[in-house]
């Protein structure tokens, strides 16, 4: 009943637009014709009356569009450092050059680290031969206690038939005790023989961890951005500048600023069309796929990722782009076109 209403007051206010229109258009005739049209006017004869057509008020939905700049990024790229401290013996990649995942990008000088491994192999082999050593006195210890136990045994026997003095079983005895004693101490060095080869071992794969790190290699394939140092240039661990930038551009996206007014018009899944100065005759097609989760309090705008192809790697990190998003639609009502009457040159 309500939407009925609301066409009828929407009709009327159209049909009185239309009629004030024409109203000033035949005021304008009458003032254009001078005293000799007034005469017949004062006689009683009337001009032709305006005729008057009435236009219905359509709903339909009207795209919204956004256009707005941009940056084009890459969601993976990295600068590149050395994980170990020294001099920089090589740089083998330059800026704009192509580079597989794994490939070796620099080098560290590495000759102490290489003494270091050496160290620490003679080290765990020194470890081996002591736990071989451990488990001979073992086997050693465990003979003796053998022999004891059975001189003991034999002094108890030779005691019970009064062949022998108690001392005899005493010092049998005493024999025993020292015998698994030295069988105790030996399994003892054992077990510390082998932590020290654990350790060794540990000391070692440090070490060789140390090694490898000295050959830096790219951690997937991509472009070299930018190279920041040369060859000669000391190295640390601790961050400072790095060797090399290297981006992956199969994975590119745009970063559009949308302020906080247009946020509720942009939805993802959207489609997006963008352009770059570098190719002014080619738009690049791409869709809405991330949304920020919240609005920048210093710019008053949300971030929103643009996805889109880069197989033939035309877009490179940091163009600038321009980018026409085509958010959610709104519902409105249109008028028909022969329902606008130009009035001082304005519809």
């Amino acid at each position: 009943m309500r939407k009925a209403s609301w066409w009828v007051a929407a009709s009327a206010v159209l049909i009185i637009a239309v009629i004030a229109a024409a109203l000033v258009r035949g005021r304008g005739a009458e003032s254009r014709q001078g005293p000799q049209q007034e005469a017949p006017a004062a006689r009683g004869t009337q001009g032709p009356s305006p005729v008057v057509a009435v236009g219905r008020l359509t709903p339909m939905e009207i795209s919204n569009t956004l256009s707005l700049t941009a940056t084009v990024v890459s969601l993976r790229d990295t600068s590149v450092f050395s994980r170990v401290a020294g001099y920089l013996e090589t740089v083998t990649v330059r800026p704009g050059e192509m580079v597989r995942s794994g490939q070796v990008v620099a080098v560290v000088e590495h000759s102490q680290l290489d003494a270091q491994v050496q160290s620490a192999i003679a080290a765990r082999r020194r470890a081996d031969a002591d736990l071989l050593s451990a488990r001979a006195a073992v086997d050693k210890a465990k003979a003796q206690l053998v022999l004891a136990q059975s001189s003991f045994t034999r002094a108890s026997s030779l005691f019970q038939d009064g062949l022998v003095s108690q001392q005899a079983v005493d010092d049998a005895k005493g024999g025993l005790q020292t015998a698994q004693a030295n069988l105790d101490a030996a399994q003892a060095q054992v077990s510390v023989s082998q932590a020290e080869i654990e350790q060794a071992a540990a000391s070692l794969q440090s070490a060789q961890l140390a090694q490898d790190s000295a050959t830096i290699r790219a951690p997937w394939a991509g472009i070299v951005v930018s190279r920041s140092l040369d060859p000669g240039a000391y190295v640390t661990t601790s961050g400072g500048t790095p060797i090399l930038s290297i981006a992956d551009l199969d994975n590119i996206a745009v970063l559009v600023n949308v302020t906080e007014a247009d946020m509720g018009t942009v939805r993802r899944g959207a489609t997006a069309e963008i352009g770059v100065d570098a190719f002014p005759n080619r738009t690049f097609h791409g869709t809405v796929a991330r949304i920020a989760g919240g609005v920048d309090p210093d710019t008053r705008t949300v971030q929103v990722e643009v996805d889109l192809d880069n197989h033939d790697h035309a877009l490179r990190p940091g163009m600038y782009a321009r980018v026409r998003l085509v958010g959610a639609p709104r519902h409105a009502f249109v008028v028909p076109l022969s329902a606008l009457v130009i009035v001082g040159g304005q519809q």
